[in-house]
């Protein structure tokens, strides 16, 4: 049975869920405490640690965003988890709602994180954009049952590479939602798309609220 957002369903070693169900049916059984994901002691050495002077690779930032990205939906009361790498195909993280108890409804976001400042370039007159290197991914963003959510973590601009301990996080992490954009923009899909402009909003607590409630009133 194939999970949220068109994801396979997860494996048994990785967030404790029998194969058989879906993603989407573990998230809604499961209690939010259950969904965070807990790397064991020495995977945490591996993705972060030690880490020498210099760029950090493209996997340690991508671990990183990723618990960062949970904690601001935790600190909703929402609930979220991480899919799988082999399983990764434009779609990096799901998140349920909630409701006011903390039990799941059905309804969420698919969510795509991008780590590092390279991810977006600016023109001119400001205007931030993001290049969409794999054609396939827009058919991913465009066909899933709930809202797509493309997510950037950019480091301090005196130093995007975040070197160092000291530079081992984000200056600022924002979301905005790109179904409905590369919908338009690819005219329901009968033209490429190579790139969107990002007006992404703060990622936080208040941000996953407004979400929740825009997406419960829909």
């Amino acid at each position: 049975m194939s999970g949220m957002c068109g994801i396979e369903p997860p494996s048994l070693a990785l967030v404790f869920a029998p194969p058989r169900w879906g993603i989407w049916s573990f998230l809604v059984s499961r209690p939010r405490a259950a969904l965070v994901p807990r790397l064991p002691w020495a995977g945490l050495r591996r993705a972060f640690g030690p880490q020498k002077k210099g760029k950090l690779s493209t996997r340690r930032r991508g671990k990183l965003l990723v618990l960062d990205v949970g904690a601001r939906i935790t600190s909703a009361n929402q609930k979220w988890m991480e899919v799988p790498g082999d399983e990764d195909d434009g779609i990096d993280m799901l998140v349920e709602f909630t409701d006011e108890d903390g039990n799941g409804i059905g309804k969420g976001l698919c969510l795509q994180l991008k780590a590092g400042n390279a991810h977006l370039t600016k023109r001119k007159d400001g205007t931030e954009i993001f290049t969409i290197k794999k054609q396939r991914w827009v058919k991913t963003w465009t066909n899933q049952p709930h809202s797509v959510m493309l997510v950037i973590g950019t480091f301090p601009e005196e130093d995007g590479r975040a070197t160092g301990s000291a530079k081992q996080e984000f200056a600022d992490v924002r979301w905005m939602e790109i179904t409905s954009v590369l919908r338009r923009e690819s005219a329901n899909g009968t033209k490429p798309v190579k790139q969107i402009e990002f007006a992404g909003e703060r990622l936080d607590m208040s941000s996953v609220r407004r979400w929740r409630e825009s997406v419960l009133g829909g």
